[in-house]
């Protein structure tokens, strides 16, 4: 990745420098679109399957699909806040070490 944009620049070092930040995203993307699939089905198709069929096996009980949603939700409630805070300061930092060295 370059040193201008992307998580590198913001934290100041390559989180992993054997992988680029396109890589890195397009993981996230993948692992983002299984979970959509696996929590689709988990949520709207197995409500429509026979309790006793094998599908039932690779799902946890349906009452936990709340619970993972909000709990996904508190955690993102918190997480990308807190991003944007830490992006803010370091770009106000930034500006004011740039005037200051005018």
């Amino acid at each position: 990745g370059s040193r201008g944009v992307g998580l590198d620049a913001f934290l100041g070092a390559p989180l992993c420098p054997m992988i680029s930040d396109r890589t890195f995203g397009l993981s996230l993307a993948f692992f983002a679109l299984a979970s959509f699939i696996y929590y689709t089905i988990w949520v709207l198709v197995t409500p429509l399957v026979d309790a006793e069929h094998a599908i039932h096996h690779y799902f946890p009980p349906r009452h936990y699909a709340f619970a993972f949603s909000a709990l996904i939700v508190i955690v993102l409630l918190t997480i990308v806040p807190t991003f944007v805070a830490l992006v803010m300061i370091k770009s106000t930092t930034h500006h004011r070490q740039k005037k200051d060295k005018r």
